[in-house]
C-alpha cells in the first residue's frame, strides 16, 4: 500500500478524508499513441475499487 500526500500550497486546503481526484499523465511516443487506453479507476470507502472504465482516445 502507498501513501497520498498533498504538497505545496494546497496541503493547507484539505484535511485527511477529504476527497481528492488525482490523475496521471504519461509521455508516449508517437507510434503508440492510437493504440493507448487510459483507464479510470473509481475508488469507494476504505479506497476499494468500485469501477474502472477505459477510454477510447482520437489523437490529432
Amino acid at each position: 500500500p502507498g501513501e497520498i500526500q498533498v504538497n505545496g500550497a494546497a496541503a493547507r486546503l484539505v484535511t485527511p478524508g477529504d476527497l481528492a481526484i488525482i490523475i496521471a499523465y504519461c509521455r508516449l511516443p508517437e507510434d503508440k499513441i492510437a493504440g493507448h487506453q487510459p483507464r479510470v479507476v473509481l475508488l469507494g470507502p476504505g479506497n476499494q475499487i468500485t469501477g474502472t472504465h477505459e477510454h477510447h482516445m482520437h489523437a490529432p
